[in-house]
């Protein structure tokens, strides 16, 4: 099998990189996003339930019953509630009562189609039993009852002696949250992609650019080497020639960055050691007498 050049295996370090990177970018941004919508959703939702239990009168909530329909109270209170139902789009808006510390049933609920009977029990959280304490908040986690899945927020009605009569629930469903969080992975994967792709393309573009540029600096170490080479015969024995004899590469048979740049190496390397050989040669012909073998005038002129 074939061994995969540097210029190859940098290229691949890089896509892998730049994928890990990509993934992590997309996953912390769509995370951030995400909570960044639902603190909206809870925001809006406490709004809506806030607004609607402060419009609520708890003297006339906390007298209701199953057969007060009729009454004058359970009309204000219906009529509070359908205003919002009519005029805010919500999935549902409805009132809720405490039967013991952590027991619920359903009080008036406004939905036109399958209301909440009033008195038929409510599925417990956190959140509603924290209303019942004073204090508004908004579930955390889903709950699931016979309406579907959903997330609520609750708000305390208060009575003129300031307790708990009742409280507003507002109810948003689950999978719509959940559908546009998966509609944001979708944009942010297609982004991804978009991305990863366009920087492979960049990476390939500058290797292949700087491939040429190697290539033709090749050449021109060519030229160079080829200079020196002809320098040396003219002036070297066999012996050197034998001894410092070129490394034979043609250039067109490399194709990478790596491969060229190794090829630039391999021509320094001969050229350096030829031409210090060369000048211990020339520094020998100048500086030493060819008949006696001893140093000549010239050595010892340079040497004061």
């Amino acid at each position: 099998m074939k061994k995969l050049n540097h210029a190859t295996k940098y290229t691949i370090m890089i896509c892998i990189g730049l994928t890990i990177f990509n993934i992590a970018f997309g996953y912390v941004f769509t995370k951030v996003a995400a909570k960044a919508m639902r603190t909206q959703i809870d925001e809006r939702m406490l709004d809506i339930s806030n607004t609607a239990a402060a419009m609520l009168d708890g003297d006339d909530l906390k007298k209701l019953t199953a057969e007060d329909v009729d009454s004058p109270e359970y009309k204000r209170v219906l009529e509070t509630l359908t205003y919002f139902q009519d005029n805010i789009e919500l999935e549902y808006i409805y009132c809720i009562m405490q039967v013991s510390d952590k027991e619920f049933v359903f009080g008036i609920d406004p939905t036109v189609e399958d209301p909440g009977e009033f008195g038929s029990p409510i599925v417990y959280t956190d959140a509603l039993y924290n209303a019942s304490k004073g204090t508004p908040d908004v579930d955390n986690t889903p709950y699931e009852d016979a309406w579907g899945e959903f997330y609520s927020s609750y708000s305390p009605v208060y009575d003129s002696d300031g307790n708990v009569a009742g409280i507003v629930a507002v109810d948003f469903s689950s999978k719509w949250y959940h559908d546009k969080i998966k509609q944001m992975w979708l944009i942010v994967a297609g982004f991804l992609t978009f991305a990863l792709l366009s920087s492979i393309c960049i990476c390939i573009g500058i290797a292949s650019q700087y491939g040429k540029f190697f290539k033709r600096l090749i050449v021109k170490m060519n030229n160079l080497s080829k200079g020196i080479e002809t320098l040396i015969e003219e002036v070297s024995t066999e012996a050197d020639m034998q001894e410092y004899s070129s490394i034979k590469k043609d250039i067109h048979v490399h194709k990478g960055i790596s491969d060229t740049m190794n090829l630039i190496e391999d021509k320094i390397i001969v050229t350096q050691m030829r031409l210090s050989k060369q000048i211990e040669v020339v520094r020998s012909h100048a500086y030493i007498d060819g008949l006696t073998g001893l140093n000549n005038r010239t050595s010892y002129m340079g040497y004061l």
